[in-house]
């Protein structure tokens, strides 16, 4: 085949792999491993000149799978850290990805783009809905500190985050190319409105910061593009308007900013931890750094966190119930416990990538290394499939875009 049938099959795998993320776990492992095969016969049968930013990328992000390949010979629970090396595998593969993508059409990349903000506005509609269907009784869960459901076999902090990336996406095609009253335009704006009231019906915590970082770090990017520096004074007007509306018409929200605000203030009194989101986190991100301290160079090994973790509250004679003693919900520090120091620090090093080099470097891709290093504050988002997979597909996708 030639380099742009590859490309072209790379393009529509991606636009599957959006679709089927909601629907099935199995189908997506397996749209993931067409993916990666196809990838890399590409990099195989045509050889390419690696500049130096190629390789800087290349390294890095095959540097970062490969430290938790050699934690792997020190960890003591085999099968538990080879499933997480399996899931962490599409790591291995985004450099090769790139070069197989990178050219794709422009009509397929907005193709994608829009199967990926309809596949989380669909879901997110019908979890809208269902929440209406049973308004009171959801309610009163989040005030119980549960999640509102969402319709999907997506963990619902994921979900949130991919929904945030999804509103962001239809906001920069929409504020940065000129449409002309395009179909593509009308679906972005419809999906946007979807999601940006859905994820405020959910509340979910980590997607909202997620995405205000997003809409900020966009918004500044289109200030200085265009040179509109009203904006500097009018946009966090907006944007704080718009919050006083959602909080007074949503009862959901209310009721998450409610309960934040108690979490905050368990955590400034000597009252229980227990079953207060915000509290257990707090307690779960000390005690991994606890941790993280007796194991700083290697980590403990990429198999045995979550046991070494259940030893270290037992160590300090945590108040936790055991039930809600959990790892700690932060990416960079998931990464030390796991490999030791160097891991998270090439896990930033890997989101800066876009700054630090022209050929990545657009208000886009600059937007999501800030929502991904946001969401990864708050979540291990690449320990679970669903979010490991979008991060890997985005990235790929954003730093391959140029300005149109």
């Amino acid at each position: 085949m030639r380099q742009h049938q590859y490309t072209l099959i790379a393009s529509i795998l991606f636009c599957m792999l959006v679709f089927l993320l909601p629907l099935s776990i199995a189908a997506t492992s397996i749209c993931v491993g067409a993916i990666c095969v196809i990838s890399l016969v590409y990099f195989i049968q045509f050889p390419f000149t690696f500049t130096a930013d190629i390789r800087v990328l290349m390294a890095s992000f095959i540097g970062y799978y490969l430290l938790s390949l050699v934690s792997l010979s020190y960890t003591s629970q085999l099968d538990s850290g080879l499933q997480k090396l399996l899931l962490k595998l599409p790591l291995l593969f985004v450099p090769f990805i790139y070069l197989c993508y990178r050219k794709a059409d422009i009509i397929h990349k907005i193709s994608f783009e829009q199967l990926f903000v309809w596949s989380m506005s669909i879901v997110a509609l019908i979890s809208t809905i269902h929440y209406y269907q049973h308004k009171a009784d959801l309610d009163f869960m989040v005030l119980q500190n549960k999640p509102i459901p969402v319709l999907s076999h997506i963990y619902h902090i994921e979900f949130s985050i991919m929904l945030a990336l999804s509103i962001v996406v239809a906001a920069y095609r929409l504020f940065f190319f000129k449409w002309h009253a395009s179909l593509l335009q009308i679906l972005f704006i419809v999906s946007s409105l979807i999601g940006t009231y859905a994820i405020h019906i959910m509340a979910v915590r980590t997607g909202l910061l997620t995405l205000y970082a997003g809409i900020l770090t966009l918004g500044l990017c289109y200030i200085l593009k265009y040179k509109k520096y009203k904006l500097l004074i009018t946009l966090p007007v907006i944007l704080l308007a718009a919050f006083a509306i959602i909080y007074s018409s949503s009862e959901s929200f209310k009721n998450r900013v409610t309960l934040t605000l108690d979490d905050i203030n368990v955590l400034k009194t000597d009252r229980d931890r227990n079953w207060h989101s915000v509290s257990m986190r707090v307690d779960a991100f000390n005690n991994g750094i606890t941790l993280q301290k007796a194991n700083l160079l290697l980590g403990v090994g990429i198999g045995d966190v979550d046991r070494e973790v259940m030893v270290q509250f037992a160590k300090d004679s945590s108040k936790l119930q055991l039930e809600n003693r959990k790892k700690p919900h932060h990416q960079f520090l998931e990464n030390g416990l796991q490999s030791g120091l160097l891991s998270p620090l090439l896990l930033l090093f890997i989101l800066s990538i876009p700054i630090l080099f022209n050929r990545f470097r657009n208000p886009i891709s600059l937007t999501f290394v800030v929502m991904a290093f946001m969401a990864m504050q708050f979540e291990s988002i690449l320990e679970r499939q669903a979010s490991l997979v979008i991060f890997c597909i985005l990235y790929i996708h954003f730093i391959s875009l140029k300005e149109q």
